[in-house]
């Protein structure tokens, strides 16, 4: 039988569909498994081409991932825009979306894709830390922040590829680059999985101690560390004498990260006179079903932060902590709900004055990651404040440390539109206060007091300690206006100046408080000792040992009382009522200075001559 031409036509539209199917499929499965393997560039290439033919989710949704994770934030955006339109986006196209608008300074818009987001997925608190972060009079506050510091990029380490992770050793600056992995270029861009880094090192000569200047060497990549060529960035212990890093590897049966293959481990190395040992990955915290990285030891080397992607964590890669504890390092503990979120934490830092600091994409900040810090007290973490512009910007910040002034140091931000990752220095040009609060009348310093400023971070509390002391950071060169609440002494302004003041010098403020006029009060109620039943007919007499009138002191339906007492003075109640025993209560206002309510909740006893 012969096909009238129709079908035939018919049925080569149909072979042509299924083959373009099949490619476009197969192109899609390329393209997972090169993403998967970290080439990003090559995937995008493939997922364009899939999409020029037709509008494939898997296409749709994973080509903004690859945009944003080579660091073109621009791009990101124009696919995340396109794939949020789509009926089935996840509820994660609508948060990255949202921080691909904040890189680009487009707060109002990126505050309504984290309220889709915040939406779609409620259990997560990101949602809620990003819609509140667009929010004009947060965005106002972390904005004002950088008069404590100043930052300036650091001169003869930057490159137009990615360097990052400054640390310090001895009087040289080591840090990681991937300025020679030319031929690698389908992994390029992406910070946060880097597998192919150098290690380098630039020496630092201090040109001005007062200003914190220094001159910068030429960069060389001849380090006395034995590292494979995709290892870093370097943290070293208080002495230097144990290096540990990150080592990067593959591990196609990595089971808790299913973006991609990428494991990694820390290494650490040991110095023995001038030479270093061979690194080893023998420490517990390590394993071939999730990644460790980015450690940080304390400055005695008993305590390592770190990142990791462990199962049961809050969400992407966490911060944990082991301890050293015999010669071997413990079980990795997670740092909780105040440090951790549904996004990433990476690239703890502890430093000398017991400050945490990391950066995060899911706490409230600029946008992308920005830099936070914590304390400890008593093993429980305080909330994360953001450190404000100009270390935050709306682009990526991470990698912070610092020297042991804690005044000064460097961090890594992508923040220069067309740029990767450069190193950049800060100093806290902030004058440090003390602040003492004391009574006026005793000359006693006041605890409690809460002290509040335009010139100080909105996040953190200030409160004067048993002594009424406090330190504060004022920035310099500014009139400030501090303002003192506390619940006994009244409400008290003090202008404060920092002209003519020089980073590092102090400055000693006293502020005396006045007493609130002590207001005392007696309340209370009358009850049954038996049944508990409430008294109202009771008679109430409140007699006064500071030659005053006794007065009669009324009840309410509810066998309720309230009366004003006078100071210095001491009293008598006297609570009367047929068939019951009469009561007394003695109590005084001598001598006290704060204000304060005596509560007499009464149980009368019957008398034995009273029937039930």
């Amino acid at each position: 039988m012969q096909l009238g031409p129709h079908i035939v036509v018919l049925l080569m539209l149909c072979f042509s569909f299924q083959l373009s199917a099949q490619s476009t499929d197969a192109l899609i499965n390329k393209a997972q498994k090169l993403q998967k393997n970290l080439a990003f560039q090559e995937a995008i290439d493939l997922y364009e081409q899939v999409l020029s033919k037709e509008t494939k989710p898997e296409a749709l949704f994973a080509l903004p991932e690859c945009y944003r994770l080579v660091g073109n934030h621009l791009k990101a955006g124009e696919w995340y825009a396109k794939a949020a339109e789509h009926p089935e986006a996840p509820s994660e196209i609508f948060f990255y979306h949202g921080l691909m608008l904040m890189s680009n300074d487009k707060f109002e818009d990126a505050g309504a894709q984290f309220a889709k987001f915040k939406e779609k997925d409620n259990a997560q608190l990101r949602g809620l830390n990003l819609v509140k972060a667009c929010q004009p009079d947060v965005r106002k506050d972390l904005l004002n922040a950088g008069a404590l510091f100043d930052v300036s990029l650091v001169p003869n380490v930057n490159t137009r590829f990615d360097d990052f992770g400054a640390s310090f050793f001895g009087d040289n600056l080591l840090y990681s680059s991937d300025r020679d992995t030319a031929k690698v270029t389908g992994h390029r861009g992406s910070w946060l999985y880097k597998p192919y880094i150098q290690t380098y090192m630039v020496e630092r000569t201090l040109v001005d101690k007062d200003t914190r200047s220094y001159k910068y060497g030429r960069p060389t990549s001849n380090v006395p560390f034995d590292m494979n060529y995709h290892d870093g960035p370097l943290r070293f212990d208080g002495l230097e004498q144990t290096v540990y890093y990150t080592m990067f590897g593959t591990n196609d049966k990595k089971s808790n990260r299913t973006s991609n293959a990428l494991n990694s481990q820390i290494a650490s190395s040991k110095r023995v006179g001038e030479q270093w040992t061979k690194p080893t990955i023998k420490l517990s915290m390590n394993s071939r079903e999730y990644s460790v990285l980015h450690p940080c030891v304390v400055p005695d080397g008993d305590k390592m932060f770190f990142a990791s992607d462990i199962a049961g964590g809050f969400g992407g890669f966490d911060l944990y902590v082991c301890y050293l504890e015999n010669g071997e390092w413990s079980k990795a503990v997670n740092l909780g709900p105040e440090i951790n979120t549904e996004g990433d934490e990476i690239y703890p830092f502890y430093s000398l004055d017991e400050h945490l600091y990391f950066s995060s994409d899911g706490q409230t900040g600029l946008g992308g990651f920005d830099i936070y810090f914590s304390k400890s007290k008593r093993g429980i973490w305080a909330p994360a404040v953001n450190l404000g512009a100009p270390l935050n910007s709306p682009k990526d910040e991470i990698a912070i440390v610092m020297d042991s002034s804690c005044s000064f140091g460097y961090f890594s931000s992508n923040r220069v539109q067309g740029m990767n990752m450069d190193i950049y220095n800060f100093k806290r040009v902030a004058l440090e206060s003390q602040i003492l609060v004391f009574d006026k009348s005793t000359g006693q310093g006041v605890s409690d007091v809460l002290i509040t400023s335009e010139c100080l971070p909105k996040d953190i509390k200030y409160i004067t300690n048993v002594d009424g002391k406090i330190f504060a950071p004022l920035p310099l060169e500014r009139s400030c206006k501090l303002v003192l609440q506390s619940d006994a002494f009244t409400a008290t302004e003090k202008d404060v100046s920092t002209l003519g003041y020089v980073p590092g010098s102090e400055l000693f403020i006293t502020i005396p408080l006045q007493l609130k006029e002590a207001v005392f009060k007696l309340s209370g109620s009358i009850k049954d000792a038996n049944s508990n039943a409430t008294i109202s007919d009771a008679s109430l007499t409140l007699i006064n040992g500071c030659g005053l009138e006794q007065m009669s002191v009324p009840l309410d339906n509810q066998g309720g009382f309230s009366v004003t007492l006078s100071k210095d003075c001491s009293y008598v109640l006297k609570i009367e009522k047929d068939g019951y025993f009469t009561s007394t209560e003695t109590f005084s206002t001598r001598g006290l200075r704060l204000s304060k309510t005596f509560s007499k909740n009464i149980m009368m006893p019957r008398s034995t001559s009273s029937t039930y």
